[in-house]
């Protein structure tokens, strides 16, 4: 059985480009307050301001905030999310399955030998210990 890709609706918004863009950015600022760095710094983002103004005829900040950050956002909405969302949909569901999986196989292997044994001990449903089988398995290991 396939899982069914998460609807629109159900996004979580992870918006990775956003961050990674946000992270650099603070990082250069962080980088440009560096002695060992800030002169070759300052040097390559008045080369890219200045190219970026003559091929435009837009400066930095306004490139930044209304042509990369929008991409950024589109991108993110559009390609990003849905496909981080449905990942993440996928595996929990795998994760759901093998815990069922796992235990179908474990409770008669428990009930038969670990109950009888005295490694765990079986509870009703009343919550009282009882040493028949075929009833809700306490995985609680006794001492």
């Amino acid at each position: 059985k396939t899982t069914e890709p998460c609807k629109k609706e159900e996004f979580d918004h992870f918006d990775v480009t956003q961050h990674v863009y946000e992270h650099a950015k603070n990082i250069w600022a962080f980088g440009k307050g560096v002695f060992l760095v800030n002169s070759f710094l300052n040097a390559a983002e008045t080369v890219v301001s200045k190219a970026v103004s003559m091929s435009t005829g837009m400066e930095l900040t306004d490139v930044d905030q209304n042509v990369l950050k929008p991409s950024f956002v589109g991108f993110d909405e559009a390609m990003l999310n849905p496909a981080i969302n449905n990942v993440v949909h996928f595996l929990m569901g795998s994760v759901t399955k093998s815990e069922e999986v796992v235990k179908s196989v474990l409770e008669p292997v428990v009930g038969t030998f670990l109950i009888p044994l005295g490694l765990l001990k079986n509870e009703n449903e009343n919550g009282t210990e009882t040493d028949k089988g075929n009833t809700e398995v306490n995985t609680e290991v006794l001492a």
